[in-house]
Parts: C-alpha cells; structure tokens; sequence
C-alpha cells in the first residue's frame, strides 16, 4: 500500500530540482545496410525527480526518516504532490506515485539550527 509524502513545515525550502526522463520509449535498430532506423516505442515515457530539502525542522526529519523506514527506502511507493505552478493550467504539476531511489541522509543546515537532505524519486511503471 501506498504511503504518503509528509506535509512539512512552512520554513522548509526545495532547492536544485530536476526533472529528468528514466526511460527512453524509442524503439531504435539498424538496417541491413548499416543505417540507423528509429521509431517511437509503446512504453510510456517515466520521469525521475531529484531535489534538495533544506530548513527542515525536527519534526520534519522526524517525518521523513518514519517514511523512509516505512517504504524501506523503495520497497513502498508513495505519493508525491509536485507543487510547483503549472504555467498551462494554473494550478500544479500534479500527484505522482513515485519510489525513493536512494536513502535520505540528514546533514545539519543553517549552523545547526535546521537539516538538510537529499531527494531522488522515480515514477512507478503504470501510474
């Protein structure tokens, strides 16, 4: 079952975020000749997000390190609302059910009065 990303406090920051594609849905071979032959594949095209959280509070590393042990790093998907404004509609990018990729490490930020972490997800296959 599916876990869902924590709603964390007002002071934290995402920084650095990308969005980057993990599959590549081109169906490419050779012809007899040698020359290069390519076409648009069935698969849908998966997305990768990766990010830097910094200010958290306490209770917002406490919050992410009970999901990382939840979802046992990737062995859970979780749903993640990608809150950044849509320039098409106005509103946001949307929810996405994702798999962390990596485990979060903590760092101390702001001369130890806040944490920082590292975040990489990959979209679940399906969703």
């Amino acid at each position: 079952m599916s876990q869902t990303w924590p709603t964390l406090s007002i002071g934290a920051q995402r920084e650095n975020f990308r969005q980057f594609p993990i599959t590549d849905p081109t169906v490419r071979s050779l012809t007899l000749d040698g020359r290069p032959l390519a076409r648009s594949g069935v698969q849908p095209m998966l997305y990768g997000w990766s990010f830097t959280l910094r200010h958290l509070s306490a209770a917002d590393k406490e919050a992410l390190e009970s999901l990382q042990e939840t979802t046992r790093v990737g062995g859970v998907t979780i749903i993640w609302d990608d809150d950044r404004p849509s320039s098409d509609s106005g509103g946001t990018v949307g929810t996405h059910t994702v798999r962390l990729r990596e485990s979060m490490e903590f760092d101390l930020d702001d001369e130890g009065f806040s944490y920082r972490t590292e975040v990489l997800f990959h979209q679940e296959p399906g969703t």
